[in-house]
């Protein structure tokens, strides 16, 4: 359990680059150390881009193929398995186009294929999806936290 709270950490700090680049006033000078990132168009691409590792980063938290927190016969405290049903629930419901995301624009996909279908999945995920990605990864971040906290000694 431990590498998924280092997983999710991982992406939660992905979420405040993310959070950072989405909150820059194109009148500061960006984070960045580049002067071509002036650009609203540079910075419109970076944040595409940070919103494409994101969600690849959410999806690599239940890839079935690496640390697959959906795993039902994962062992989970008694105390956040609840916690841990509803995370996997509301990954259910995001899933088919968070994968095609970070299988075609993501890690993955050739450019005018995988562009193609990653932006289908985009539209296919819709706000409300996007919504529900970002209160997943909250939600996580919540769980990550509770289960180190119950893993201390008192």
């Amino acid at each position: 359990m431990e590498e998924h709270v280092f997983q999710i950490y991982r992406l939660e700090s992905l979420l405040k680059v993310y959070n950072n680049l989405c909150t820059h006033k194109s009148t500061q000078k960006p984070f960045i150390n580049d002067d071509d990132m002036n650009d609203d168009d540079d910075m419109k691409f970076a944040k595409e881009n940070m919103l494409i590792i994101l969600l690849s980063m959410l999806y690599s938290v239940f890839d079935p193929s690496g640390l697959n927190l959906a795993d039902k016969g994962l062992s989970v405290p008694d105390t956040l398995k609840e916690s841990i049903q509803s995370i996997r629930n509301k990954w259910n419901c995001i899933r088919q186009p968070i994968a095609r995301i970070r299988n075609n624009l993501g890690f993955h996909g050739t450019v005018e294929k995988g562009t193609i279908n990653g932006t289908k999945a985009f539209n296919d995920l819709g706000e409300k999806g996007m919504e529900d990605a970002f209160d997943l990864i909250k939600a996580l971040v919540c769980f990550a936290r509770q289960y180190v906290m119950q893993r201390k000694p008192s």
